[in-house]
C-alpha cells in the first residue's frame, strides 16, 4: 500500500534571525516541492506546519514556517525528517516516488525471472544505485536505462541484467 506522506527531508538547521529551517532535500529538486503548503514532522500526517515559504539555497532548501518565528524554535526542528501528503508533491510523467519502489521485486525483463528484492536506492554522482536482496546476497545495479526496463509500482521492477551480474 502506498503511503499518503512520503518524506521530502531532514532540517539539519536554522538559518536567520526570522526561523527559517535549513533542509536537506531528498527529492529531485524544489520543483517537487512546489505546491506543498503544509510539511509534517509525523509520518501519519501529525504535527502540521504551514509552509510560508520555500527556496533553493545552494544543495539545501530554507524553509520558512508560519509558527516559527526565531532561530531557537528552528534549531527545535533540527535533525526532524519532514513530510508532504503526496498528493501535493509534483511528480514528471513517467516518474515514481523512490519510496514506492523499496520493497518491490526485481524480475529479469526478458525471461520474467525473479531477481530479487529492492532494498534501497542509493545516491551517487554518477546515478542512483539499486540494492538488491537476492539468495546469495546483495546486488548493486546502477539505475541507469542501459539496466533499467521499466519499473511498474504494482507489479515490480524489470532488469536488463548483463552476464555475471546475478551471479549467474
Amino acid at each position: 500500500m502506498k503511503q499518503k506522506f512520503l518524506e521530502i527531508g531532514r532540517v539539519v538547521g536554522a538559518h536567520g534571525v526570522h526561523g527559517a529551517c535549513k533542509l536537506e532535500p531528498w527529492c529531485d529538486g524544489i520543483q517537487t516541492l512546489k505546491n506543498v503548503r503544509e510539511v509534517y514532522t509525523d509520518p501519519n500526517g501529525a504535527h502540521a506546519y504551514m509552509l510560508r515559504s520555500l527556496k533553493a539555497h545552494g544543495k539545501i532548501m530554507l524553509l520558512q514556517l508560519c509558527e516559527i518565528s526565531t532561530p531557537e524554535q528552528a534549531a527545535l526542528l533540527r535533525g526532524k525528517v519532514l513530510y508532504a501528503a503526496r498528493e501535493s508533491l509534483f511528480l514528471e510523467k513517467n516518474h515514481v516516488f523512490l519510496q514506492d519502489m523499496i520493497g518491490l521485486l526485481v524480475f529479469d525483463a526478458t525471461s520474467g525471472a525473479q531477481l530479487g528484492k529492492l532494498e534501497d536506492v542509493l545516491e551517487y554522482p554518477a546515478s542512483r544505485i539499486y540494492r538488491i536482496a537476492t539468495p546469495s546476497g546483495d546486488v548493486l545495479v546502477p539505475a541507469v536505462d542501459t539496466f533499467v526496463d521499466r519499473i511498474d509500482t504494482e507489479s515490480g521492477i524489470y532488469l536488463r541484467p548483463i552476464a555475471g551480474m546475478f551471479g549467474e
